[in-house]
């Protein structure tokens, strides 16, 4: 797993597939990109999407489905690794939120490139928008299917 710093924030990044799962903010506040089972019981626990502070508000629409802030919770432990394994899955998580499972299909994968260093990545074409990553150069961009 790296650690690394995007827009000045430590994150957590898949070595492998260059996705950001996790994302810390200042010293108390985290997110994590979860699968939709740990999703959902997050949302049953409580855990939020959103954080108002007095200058704004932050909302994680802008970063894609799956993403909540931790509140220390214990299952967030497992939460965490399962946000890891996630992060480098072949099944297409996206369209299991509007697909029966019958109709969910492995993700089909589209080769991009990195805008800073032009390093050929594959990218889920089915999960919509990603922040990505680079393995080579460390640059990460919200990620768009074409």
């Amino acid at each position: 797993m790296l650690q690394d710093l995007r827009y000045g924030r430590p994150v957590l990044v898949h070595p492998s597939s260059g996705i950001i799962f996790g994302y810390a903010f200042g010293s108390i506040a985290y997110a994590l990109r979860l699968p939709q089972e740990q999703y959902e019981e997050a949302i049953s626990k409580g855990v939020e999407r959103t954080k108002k502070y007095p200058d704004g508000e932050l909302d994680f629409k802008s970063f894609g489905e799956g993403w909540i802030f931790g509140k220390w919770l214990k299952e967030e432990e497992d939460w965490c690794l399962a946000a890891y394994r996630f992060a480098m899955e072949d099944v297409s998580y996206w369209n299991s939120f509007t697909k029966t499972s019958s109709q969910t299909a492995t993700a089909e994968k589209v080769i991009t490139v990195c805008p800073n260093c032009a390093q050929k990545l594959r990218a889920p074409i089915d999960r919509g928008e990603l922040m990505l990553a680079c393995p080579k150069c460390k640059h990460n961009w919200l990620w768009r299917p074409s």
